[in-house]
């Protein structure tokens, strides 16, 4: 990144071309998916142009750099250092000049831009190495189904004394009015599992509104607390029915999860071992936990109660959805065996940092992977810590995630999402599938508690509900993916 001028804009150049590209879905049949980053779009009041980024730490002085304001748009790819063989890297060139007046960049495919560039080396052109990996759309621009929703580009020539620029929109209106503005529109330059572009917070709530009240994917989740905000608190939050609010406090199963898996990524200050991997990630042979856990066990004696502490060697290595992988792991390698239910509550709060909810948040048995009653502004607090990054886990989401579909994935053993959805599971959380949802992180519960935390890692949401038959955890998640698209779009579906 330049000093001074900040010369943080898009393409300059014309004459070269760049190629649409589309993002890749999830990996079946690989252990391990790939990490993915959110494309952040900026706006320079100085030289009234735009900018995108994929680096984290060039955003986050871009949030501080006088002149640049985020304009809301924001959009899914991969880490260019996870790309695939299906996939591309998309390189970038900072390009400058004086006559006449250059201050932008430019993005272009690996295997045909970039290569052209690091050969000829043309005069003004820097290389600054690979921002993203995406995938291409077929011959005719369209999207696929895997990443279907479309980011735009437009352009503007150099006049006036202002730099070329490109402009990329995840919003079909905003893309309409840079063409009315005397852009260039240049269709389709990305494809996405997931964005988030300017919409009005009205037309947004409004929208959530009433998808929670009358969506047909919602009806069987009623009565049920939503909330959906950002890093700084909630931005639309209702209740369907009268027996939940914001401080009602459920016991929230699974969604406990996430928790601990914050908890160890914060002891370990992010560097978590092959061990931790492998028990956060149920895959370390511990499968045959039967929740015989008493109200008055610690962790230790809840870890090999019953069959809890039962190896099982074929299924080393291979996911398996149980709560004795993150018994175990507790026990021998966080020292929390000795705690109880008071004492393992304090643990956690102490270090994530949330002390001062004590009063609402305890465990009923002290087991890791389900044992916490707690209520929406609780969970709703962890999640803004989260996409502040106040907790090292925020900015690990989607680390070391696994696929767990039996049927796409021979590592893949138990999981208890239906065999038709093959998301993958991080460090105590999901990261659903792109087909059929938007590859959100989550940890639903088994009795209807569902938090997520929207793919651009942009917004919060939670859904809170008890019910102990039927299938409350898949009736939450099918409503909070409806909220979650009408918060996006600004549109009940």
């Amino acid at each position: 990144m330049k000093t001074g001028l900040i010369p943080l804009l898009h393409i300059a150049r014309h004459r070269v071309r760049v190629t649409a590209f589309c993002l890749l879905a999830a990996f079946a049949g690989n252990a391990h998916a790939a990490e993915t980053v959110t494309v952040i779009e900026y706006y320079n009041q100085n030289l009234d142009a735009y900018f995108i980024t994929a680096r984290s730490n060039e955003q986050a002085l871009l949030d501080t750099a006088a002149g640049f304001s985020r304009t809301g748009t924001r959009f899914v790819a991969n880490a260019a250092v996870d790309a695939t063989a299906a996939q591309t890297r998309i390189c970038r060139f900072y390009i400058s000049g004086t006559s006449p007046f250059v201050s932008s960049h430019f993005y272009g495919v690996e295997s045909t831009d970039c290569a052209m560039l690091l050969a000829s080396t043309p005069a003004g052109f820097s290389f600054e190495g690979y921002d993203f990996a995406v995938a291409r759309p077929d011959s005719s621009g369209a999207c696929p189904a895997n990443s279907h929703l479309p980011v735009y580009r437009a352009f503007r020539a150099a006049a006036g004394g202002k730099t070329p620029n490109h402009r990329y929109t995840a919003s079909l209106t905003e893309y309409s009015r840079m063409i009315a503005l005397g852009w260039a529109g240049e269709g389709v330059a990305y494809c996405t599992t997931a964005a988030q572009y300017p919409v009005a917070d009205s037309l947004r709530s409004a929208a959530v509104q009433l998808t929670a009240a009358h969506d047909p994917a919602c009806t069987p989740a009623a009565p049920f607390y939503y909330e959906i905000g950002d890093r700084d608190g909630a931005r639309v939050n209702g209740s369907v029915g009268l027996l939940y609010g914001a401080a009602t406090e459920v016991p929230i199963a699974s969604a406990s999860k996430w928790f601990y898996g914050a908890y160890v990524t914060q002891q370990r200050g992010g560097n978590l071992s092959a061990d931790d991997v492998r028990f956060l990630t149920f895959s370390s042979g511990y499968v045959t936990f039967d929740n015989a856990c008493a109200r008055d066990d610690t962790v230790g004696s809840c870890a090999v109660a019953g069959s809890n502490g039962n190896y099982t060697p074929a299924a080393d290595g291979k996911f398996f959805y149980a709560g004795s992988h993150m018994q175990t792991h507790a026990a021998r390698h966080m020292a929390l065996g000795s705690l109880n239910n008071a004492g393992l509550a304090d643990a956690m709060l102490g270090t994530l940092g949330m002390t001062s909810y004590a009063a609402s948040f305890r465990y009923s048995q002290p087991q890791l992977a389900g044992g916490i009653n707690t209520s929406a502004n609780v969970y709703t607090a962890f999640l803004r810590k989260l996409l502040r990054q106040d907790l090292v886990a925020g900015s690990q989401l989607n680390a070391h995630a696994r696929c767990t579909n039996p049927l796409t994935c021979a590592s893949a053993i138990e999981t208890p999402f239906p065999t038709t959805e093959s998301p993958n599971y991080s460090i105590g959380h999901w990261v659903e599938d792109t087909l059929v949802a938007d590859g959100a992180y989550s940890s639903a519960g088994a009795f209807g508690f569902y938090p997520w935390i929207e793919p651009t890692k942009a917004y919060y949401g939670v859904l809170v509900r008890t019910v102990l038959v039927g299938k409350p955890a898949l009736d939450s998640v099918a409503c909070g993916r409806k909220l979650r698209l009408a918060w996006a779009t600004g549109v009940a579906s």
